[in-house]
């Protein structure tokens, strides 16, 4: 969809945020939305390769945020990364030789497959946000790599690449709601059991 998924999803999060949820939502993550919006429309050029300047500043902020964590933590994310990269890779990889295998949208597929591995890996829903973006950040660069020493082209960092992220995100955030309301009737069902004792 050439970044449309991210553009659109994007908005709708601002205003959602911004509109219904502003006591919920901290400032920071409204900021960081618009000026990934904002950066999307530019490219850097390092010689061979053009880079997206949103995705320039989207590892700056997670590189920033997994150097906020406790190093046990960081250890975890950067391993969760390294095996939700090495899923994605090899789910591509073999797309690419076996086509006829997905009769899926792949995009989809995948982002699925990299939820539910996050989910195995880590508890904290923050954590797995970083662990699912700096995965697909090392697993495009491995893509690149492989399709470069066999001479395809390939876009390192595209739009459609941000609509990924965009469905990795909306995945992550319909599990998390689904976890917070089970979280919820749970907590009421043992408080209805107590009062009953």
């Amino acid at each position: 969809m050439e970044g449309l998924i991210f553009i659109w999803g994007s908005w709708i999060l601002l205003v959602v945020f911004v509109f219904f949820l502003h006591h919920k939502v901290s400032s920071p993550l409204i900021a960081h939305l618009l000026i990934m919006i904002f950066l999307s429309q530019f490219y850097v050029s390092l010689d061979p390769i053009f880079l997206n300047a949103a995705f320039i500043y989207l590892v700056i902020i997670v590189c920033r945020y997994i150097g906020c964590l406790p190093y046990k933590a960081q250890f975890h994310v950067m391993i969760a990364s390294f095996i939700l990269a090495l899923c994605e890779g090899s789910y591509y990889f073999f797309l690419t030789l076996e086509p006829l295998w997905f009769a899926w949208i792949p995009m989809w597929g995948s982002s699925f497959l990299m939820l539910y591995i996050s989910i195995l890996l880590l508890k904290d829903n923050g954590q797995r946000m970083m662990a699912l973006f700096m995965g697909m950040v090392i697993s495009d660069l491995l893509l690149f790599i492989v399709y470069f020493r066999i001479g395809l082209p390939y876009e390192l960092f595209s739009l459609s690449w941000f609509d990924h992220i965009a469905i990795v995100a909306l995945a992550l955030l319909v599990w998390y709601t689904i976890e917070s309301i089970g979280n919820y009737l749970f907590d009421e069902s043992k408080h209805y059991h107590k009062k009953e004792v």
